[in-house]
């Protein structure tokens, strides 16, 4: 699965926390706040998106 920078994830160690920075070429890896501290993590290590940041743009002409 994708992840993006704002998404507040849950970890399969049972923490939740939000993405702050994502980086790696063939294995990503996740930095994510969570109340403990910052952690790092792999796309493995991450069970599952509990809310996705929304941008929306406008689209033209609206």
């Amino acid at each position: 699965m994708i992840y993006f920078v704002g998404d507040v994830v849950k970890l399969r160690s049972g923490e939740t926390g939000e993405i702050v920075e994502i980086w790696g070429v063939a294995m990503t890896w996740h930095k994510v706040k969570t109340v403990h501290g910052n952690k790092f993590a792999s796309t493995e290590q991450i069970e599952s998106v509990i809310k996705r940041f929304s941008n929306k743009k406008r689209s033209w002409g609206k």
